[in-house]
């Protein structure tokens, strides 16, 4: 049965092993979200055998994959790192964000070539044991699509489109305790993007950018995609 939005729960934890969820629940962190909807890819075959009744006997779940797309306005937060790391396939950059601060602290990230994989557990009310959860967890999960929107005087917005290698439900949660609350809830409006930078890091020690840099002021509406093509995952 449908459930509200806000009652739903997106924690995300980074993957050392793709598909393989963290079970400690520090390294999960709660992702603030406006709407969501990953869900399972279920793919089945015809049973070549049939019953008396000339029917097909039985239908066969080949695979479970998940896959979805996440929506919110933009909170800088370690959730929301986690995600953009996988968006432009990099590790952080030097020096480390500084998250839950002055928004112009977020690290840049050069587009590169590392798989960055999460898991996405979704922890929603029980509908018929009150008081209970129900949870859904999506392993080996990647950002395949990721977009931004800026305008004046609104709230920057963001949609991930997520591809996942596993889906699996359960009663209980995959970690025990509680997740990581962003330390930050601020939501970024256009003002606060300060500037927008575009090119390429020169590789010197200094790590020293080589593009333009333009303030987002200069803009009425921006927006910039990505698309990393993950198929066959």
């Amino acid at each position: 049965m449908p459930v509200s939005a806000d009652l739903v729960q997106i924690s995300i934890a980074r993957e050392v092993t793709y598909g393989a969820p963290s079970t400690t629940n520090t390294d999960w962190h709660i992702l603030p979200i406006v709407s969501e909807g990953v869900a399972a890819n279920a793919e089945t075959t015809l049973s070549n055998l049939m019953n008396p009744n000339r029917q097909v006997l039985d239908s066969i779940l080949t695979n479970l994959t998940a896959e979805g797309n996440i929506d919110s306005e933009m909170v800088l937060c370690e959730a929301f790192e986690i995600i953009l790391e996988s968006a432009m396939a990099a590790e952080p950059g030097t020096p480390a964000p500084v998250v839950g601060e002055d928004p112009a602290n977020i690290q840049d990230l050069d587009v590169g070539l590392l798989q960055k994989s999460f898991s996405i557990q979704k922890r929603f009310p029980d509908p018929v044991n009150e008081g209970q959860y129900l949870y859904q967890l999506v392993s080996g999960a990647v950002a395949n699509t990721f977009g931004v929107v800026v305008s004046p005087a609104e709230a920057v917005t963001y949609s991930v489109g997520i591809m996942g290698k596993e889906f699996t439900s359960s009663t209980a949660s995959v970690y025990a305790g509680d997740p990581v609350e962003p330390a930050n809830s601020t939501v970024l409006r256009a003002p606060d993007s300060i500037d927008l930078q575009f090119g390429s890091v020169s590789g010197n020690p200094a790590n020293a950018f080589d593009g333009e840099t333009i303030a987002s002021r200069c803009f009425g509406d921006f927006a910039f995609n990505i698309n990393n093509n993950y198929r066959g995952i």
